[in-house]
């Protein structure tokens, strides 16, 4: 598995040129990812089709009783580890202290953390991203509504220059997180939809989303399409609880009417309850 330093920036909620701070903040550090039942452990799978068949990334995460993750751990096809990270969160109120990640390169680990800074209300303001020299990396500034949501992100390099900037709307009549990234061009590299619980999910459907009779969604387009540009399709297979145990996602070309064209990679998830 290849490892690069800038791998390891991008798992540290994402402090690079395309940093997903909020995004990170809301699918990572909050309970309410799981449906029915939260497991302890997800051992995942990642194969990719573009590159002969390729398996991708081995990972092992793991939760606490609430559905926050603690722990993740990467592993090469040998079974060595190659990586690991780890969420600190603090009592009470269950805030995210600090986030520490190993990656092994050049024949040993090297190691970043990301640092959580809170106002007097307890809402996150700021996070700092260092090596294990403790020379600063990455700086990000964070804005919340008047209860607490992230709703505004700036994303700096160690010599102070601005390179994104990460929006959110929270929308709980509609149970949606609407994110969109700004680059300093003044592009948008990338929106997202997120649910805030899901067990409501399929109530609220967004456009090109599809549910099964048990409210789990079982096939979404993740980007519509633009100048002909591919986009996504993805299918959905669950387990017993409710949890995806297989994501499939196909690469979908052309205008018009569109038509599935090469399969792009494959998620196989099995659950430790």
């Amino acid at each position: 598995m290849k490892q690069l330093s800038t791998f390891i920036l991008l798992l540290l909620l994402g402090f690079a040129a395309n940093a997903q701070l909020i995004y990170r903040y809301y699918t990572e550090t909050r309970p309410g990812i799981f449906k029915d039942r939260i497991p302890k452990v997800i051992y995942q799978r990642l194969v990719t089709f573009y590159d002969e068949y390729a398996v991708k990334e081995l990972t092992a995460l793991h939760f606490d009783s609430t559905g926050l993750q603690t722990e993740k751990i990467e592993y090469d096809d040998s079974g060595k580890v190659t990586g690991r990270m780890v969420w600190h969160f603090e009592q009470p109120g269950r805030q995210l202290k600090y986030l520490a990640g190993n990656v092994w390169s050049a024949g040993k680990f090297s190691s970043d953390s990301a640092l959580f800074h809170y106002d007097s209300k307890g809402f996150l303001n700021e996070v700092i991203l260092k090596n294990d020299q403790n020379t600063l990396l990455r700086q990000a500034f964070i804005t919340c509504d008047s209860i607490g949501n992230p709703i505004e992100s700036n994303f700096y390099d160690n010599r102070g220059n601005l390179l994104s900037a990460e929006y959110a709307r929270y929308l709980p009549e509609r149970n949606k997180i609407l994110i969109r990234q700004v680059k300093t061009d003044g592009s948008e590299p990338r929106t997202d939809s997120i649910d805030i619980d899901k067990r409501y999910a399929a109530k609220y459907a967004a456009a090109g989303e599809t549910y099964n009779d048990r409210g789990d969604l079982i096939r979404s387009e993740n980007y519509k399409p633009f100048k002909g540009k591919a986009v996504l399709e993805i299918f959905y297979r669950y387990d017993e609880f409710g949890n995806p145990a297989e994501i499939s996602m196909f690469k979908v070309r052309g205008k018009g009417r569109m038509k599935r064209s090469e399969a792009h990679a494959t998620i196989y998830r099995t659950y430790e309850y």
